[in-house]
């Protein structure tokens, strides 16, 4: 229904969004790779997050493959080193941390740079699952690591990406209080769906 991006963004993007605090982005383009139409979803996505500065939010911009499609081979890597199938790659000014997907573990490059970075204080909660961290605060304990304040505004960055690949690849600058594309009143069939008689929302 969603795609790829549908499926993992929440999953993949959630690193990047939750370490920088990544609030609404300005713009979001994402393109279809591969066949699709009103029906189907495309094999793949190559979309463009753009985040502007504001208050503690720095500029970022994130590149999301699916599909197949992959950054090109760092300058930073070793010739011989080859991406995962699945995973995150942050670009900085002086180096790279790559981790394969699904909670792998960070590599740093170049590779001399591995003894000279120190951890991060560990600021996280930890849990011991997904399902007793829930569990944990319906019986009035701490907020879940996956809060809906949270987790809402992460999911709302990725269904905005399968919008821009609904709209064919349009380039969507989001109005987040009035819930509109900005300019582009044919994208509001997709974002307020219509609703049989008896399943609305209430």
């Amino acid at each position: 229904g969603c795609g790829a991006i549908g499926d993992f963004a929440c999953h993949d993007m959630d690193a990047t969004v939750w370490a920088y605090d990544l609030k609404t982005p300005e713009s979001v383009q994402v393109y279809p790779i591969g066949q699709s139409n009103e029906e189907i979803a495309p094999y793949g996505e190559l979309g463009y997050f753009d985040f502007k500065k504001q208050g503690k939010q720095k500029e970022m911009k994130i590149t999301w493959y699916a599909g197949g499609g992959r950054p090109a081979h760092h300058e930073s890597f070793p010739d011989n080193f080859q991406l995962s199938k699945r995973g995150l790659l942050f670009e900085g000014s002086k180096g790279t941390i790559q981790c394969d997907g699904a909670g792998g573990a960070p590599r740093i490059f170049p590779q001399e740079f591995r003894h000279s970075v120190a951890r991060p204080e560990k600021s996280i909660r930890r849990v011991s699952g997904h399902h007793s961290d829930w569990i944990e605060a319906i019986k009035g304990g701490p907020a879940s690591s996956a809060n809906f304040e949270y987790s809402a505004r992460l999911t709302e960055i990725a269904l905005l990406g399968v919008l821009s690949v609904r709209m064919g690849g349009a380039r969507i600058e989001w109005d987040a209080k009035n819930m509109k594309a900005k300019g582009l009143p044919e994208a509001d069939r997709f974002i307020r769906e219509p609703v049989r008689k008896g399943w609305e929302v209430v």
